[in-house]
């Protein structure tokens, strides 16, 4: 079987026998496959690539070479296709006639190999990729090396038989999308059928969780875990873990096996920090056998030299969420993307703080900063930092970077730190963020009671300014050791150093505290499906009308609560990690693979609340530095890359940002409202709307190419903005196509709330939208619209979450992206959602025929589906 693809205008070549190359024939370009093999014959003119090839590809100089590209499915991941050129007819030229590229386009560098290059796409779907570029001119020192005649094969290792699974190529939709983006869909085939399930579940035997949210020692009693529900066997047999190591506990009581009042198990707990979450969580666990306890050491000082015990206090404020600069920042220190001010050359900012000091003594202050500027001078950052106005010293460094500065100088209990940008000479423009800062100082311990104290790094004694019932030496933080038999002394006691393991780190406690909360593991539904709906376990009743609807419709459905994904693959907190981990074992280990996950809650940049207006995040975002203007941005698209490493959807995801019950009862309705309308001959409009040409882009002329892949029984009605029509006219046909339209397509530019500058369509517009039960899905092929995550609603949001009015659902970016990959993006979708594909289906299409060309890939991440992925295009014709 040969599957035969033809590009270009003009004349094909033909079929058999292939004629001799001809340089200077109608340009033209034909692909074929054979079993391991695609073949390739050109005949170009040079004066003609802009019509002979499909796409752009942006260059240096602000023109555009037109290229052409497949996608081919391969045995495996690491097998790339070999090229053989059977025949190359080229001249040199000392210019080409190219097409314009777009102004804001990034110019990547033409790749060495060529006129072919072969290289690897990723694995979608257990399918391996690889991408096969022409480019059918190289720039050379006396112009441009130009093919006019080529014939080449590119092979891989053919099929030697069936793979399993090979017949049944219709049980899985989104194979069918793979097979219809690649040259050679009839090998494309199921993977082997799964054996064994061998998933990780880190809840299996907890019987609790223990949150905890400040570092110190924590009591775990049986009135806590009774008030959970937890059944305890022997004390003795409990168990504490977190993550995969064991947390050694101390134990209070008798030596029964009765859990009684008055009895109790202690813990040292250091939470680790997370950008999801301002708590840590333990996992305990009732293994039925007698479990080792904390154990003991002599502390006793001896005739030891006097040592001096340090604390470290740490100040930070976070107020500011660095990629809001849009200037693509670095990652903090500890991973966070918040910082606490701003300095610009020549400011000053000055923060006052106190220390447990009673008279001034040398301290360490450290300072984290962060260069957010990068203007062509090196270097072109230099900031000072000042203690109660003295001056401790000045760090310079070049470029964006996150650093830190260790200075010395003398503190008291009342101070003030300053950091001053002096400025640099021929750097005009100079920005840092101040991000935290700490002091070191000695300590008796006496006011620190439960902050580590660090000791020397050599064996030394020390005396603590208190009599505690616990000292520990938590240098190992989850092995803790009780100290034993510590000298008293007035006002304290003194204890010693072990010989080796230097320098420690030890911790007080006059009485253990109780954890934040003591709950009980949630349980994991451990159903296959071939739809998972993930939501908070509150509002899983709302979502019975949408479940009963898909397994109406002959899909496996699977609810999953948020809660019991954190618990059994989140180490027990929020994490979008636990989901995507969730989803990686589930469509690893399940006979039944899911096809699409719909994700039920909203999420913002601030999970944690640190700006007093921040809503809840019932379910967290990927934050992740994808987008290549702005850095980082919302990416749910890493939820579902399971399968290889790259950014191709092994599963189609969308997400239903509601906040409240309502709302997630109201899409419900839309949902199912759309899937049942009655479509009359005026209800089959495709509409697209485009913002006026500008050097970003011919708009108006997007919008026409995407309405030539409108095909009925559907109809194609445009509203652009262009010279011959006016603003108020083509806002009034916009809007009064609206509610006509099963999809709604915008091209241009685009704010996170409104579309085109003129404001063509806003989000306050929504409220006055007619109401309808059937709405539109809407497609942004511009920027920023699908920013769920900001503070504010943006655009797409707005439309999903309107009460009978606005969208069923939205596709759109949560970064600013380039309008050349919405083409690719916005052409396919309509494509594949109009020949009636699943909505999750299409936007998968979309995606792996951008990955196809090979540019503009950071749109895999930023686009994102706000709606049900396995929304049906509901085709009841009346």
């Amino acid at each position: 079987m040969a599957v035969v693809v033809s590009l270009g205008m003009g004349a094909l070549l033909g079929l058999a026998p292939m004629p001799p190359l001809r340089a200077g024939a109608a340009p033209a370009l034909r692909v074929w496959t054979e079993p391991g093999a695609l073949h390739l014959e050109v005949a170009l003119d040079s004066a003609a690539l802009d019509d002979a090839l499909p796409l752009r590809w942006p260059l240096a100089d602000g023109r555009a070479l037109p290229f052409a590209a497949w996608l081919v499915a391969v045995p495996d991941a690491q097998t790339l296709p070999a090229v053989t050129v059977q025949a190359l007819d080229a001249a040199t030229v000392s210019d080409l006639p190219l097409p314009a590229a777009a102004q804001d386009a990034l110019a990547p560098a033409l790749p060495d190999a060529w006129p072919l290059r072969v290289e690897p796409v990723g694995v979608m779907r257990g399918v391996a990729l690889a991408r096969v570029q022409f480019l059918p001119a190289r720039p050379t020192a006396a112009g441009w090396e130009v093919v006019r005649a080529l014939r080449a094969t590119v092979r891989w290792p053919a099929p030697t038989g069936p793979r399993p699974g090979a017949a049944t190529h219709d049980d899985d939709p989104l194979l069918r999308v793979v097979r219809g983006q690649v040259v050679n869909p009839q090998e494309v085939a199921p993977p082997p059928a799964v054996k064994a399930r061998a998933e990780r579940q880190s809840a299996g035997g907890v019987i609790a969780w223990i949150d905890v949210a400040t570092p110190g020692l924590v009591a775990i009693t049986p009135a806590a875990l009774a008030a959970a529900g937890a059944a305890v066997g022997s004390p003795h047999g409990l168990r504490l873990r977190r993550g995969g190591e064991e947390v050694l506990m101390l134990w209070e009581g008798d030596g029964d096996d009765v859990f009684e009042a008055g009895e109790r198990l202690l813990f040292y707990a250091d939470p680790r920090f997370s950008r999801y979450a301002d708590h840590d969580a333990w996992a305990l666990e009732d293994v039925g056998a007698p479990v080792a306890r904390l154990s003991t050491r002599d502390a006793a000082p001896g005739a030891l030299s006097a040592g001096s015990l340090h604390a470290t206090l740490t100040f930070e404020h976070n107020a500011l969420y660095t990629p809001d600069c849009g200037c693509r920042p670095p990652a903090h220190r500890d991973g966070d993307r918040w910082a606490w001010a701003n300095l610009q050359a020549g400011q000053s900012w000055t923060h006052a703080f106190t220390l447990p000091l009673a008279a001034p003594q040398p301290v360490t202050l450290t300072v984290w900063l962060i260069g957010y500027t990068d203007p062509p001078q090196a270097p072109d950052h230099r900031a000072q930092v000042w203690l109660n106005g003295a001056l401790l010293g000045e760090v310079t460094w070049d470029g964006r970077q996150a650093i830190t500065a260790a200075l010395g100088g003398i503190a008291g209990a009342h101070n003030a730190l300053s950091v001053t940008l002096p400025g640099l000479s021929g750097v005009a423009v100079e920005g840092s963020w101040v991000d935290a800062f700490a002091a070191t100082f000695v300590s008796d311990g006496q006011s620190v009671a439960g902050l580590p104290l660090g000791g020397d790094d050599a064996q030394r004694a020390y005396t603590l300014g208190a009599s505690p019932a616990y000292l520990l030496d938590v240098t190992t933080p989850t092995q803790p050791v009780r100290l034993a038999n510590a000298a008293p002394v007035a006002g304290g006691v003194r204890f010693a150093d072990p010989p080796a393991g230097l320098p420690r780190r030890y911790v007080w406690a006059a009485q253990p505290v109780a954890p934040l909360r003591v709950r009980p593991p949630a349980a994991l539904n451990p159903a296959q499906g071939a739809l998972h709906i993930v939501a908070p376990s509150a509002w899983l009743p709302e979502l019975g009308r949408l479940v009963a609807r898909r397994q109406a419709q002959g899909l496996s459905v699977v609810t999953q609560t948020l809660e019991a994904i954190y618990d059994h693959y989140g180490e027990g907190r929020p994490d979008p990690a636990a989901i995507r981990a969730y989803l990686a074992a589930r469509y690893q280990a399940d006979a039944v693979r899911p096809a699409y996950v719909l994700l039920v809650g909203d999420g913002t940049l601030d999970p944690k609340r640190y700006r007093p207006t921040t809503p809840p995040s019932a379910l967290p975002p990927w934050l992740a530095e994808v987008d290549p203007f702005l850095g980082e941005t919302a990416a749910d698209n890493r939820f579902v890359t399971v399968d290889g490493d790259d950014a191709l959807p092994d599963i189609a995801l969308g997400r239903w940002p509601v906040n409240t019950l309502t709302e997630t009862r109201q899409l419900v309705s839309k949902t199912l409202a759309y899937e049942d309308a009655l479509l009359t001959p005026a209800d089959r409009r495709v509409v697209i709307a485009a913002d006026d040409a500008d050097l970003a882009g011919d708009f108006p002329a997007k919008a026409n190419a995407l309405a030539a892949h409108v095909a009925a029984p559907y109809v194609a009605v445009t509203a652009t903005l262009t010279g011959s029509v006016s603003f108020t006219a083509t806002r009034a046909a916009l809007l009064s196509q609206w509610n006509l339209a099963r999809l709604l397509l915008y091209s241009g530019h685009a704010s996170p709330r409104q579309w085109a500058a003129e404001r063509l369509f806003h989000r306050d517009d929504v409220a006055t939208l007619p109401r309808r039960a059937a709405l539109p899905v809407v497609v942004g092929l511009t920027c920023y619209t699908a920013r769920f995550h900001e503070l504010q609603d943006a655009l797409d949001e707005t439309l999903l979450r309107a009460d009978g009015r606005g969208a069923v659902a939205t596709w759109g970016a949560t970064g600013l992206t380039l309008s050349a990959g919405h083409d690719v993006l916005g052409q396919n979708l309509t494509d594949a959602w109009l020949a009636g594909s699943r909505l999750g289906d299409a936007t998968l299409a979309g995606k792996l025929a951008l990955a196809g060309g090979g540019l503009y890939l950071d749109l895999l991440d930023t686009y994102t589906l706000l709606g049900d992925p396995a929304l049906a295009p509901g085709l009841r014709w009346a």
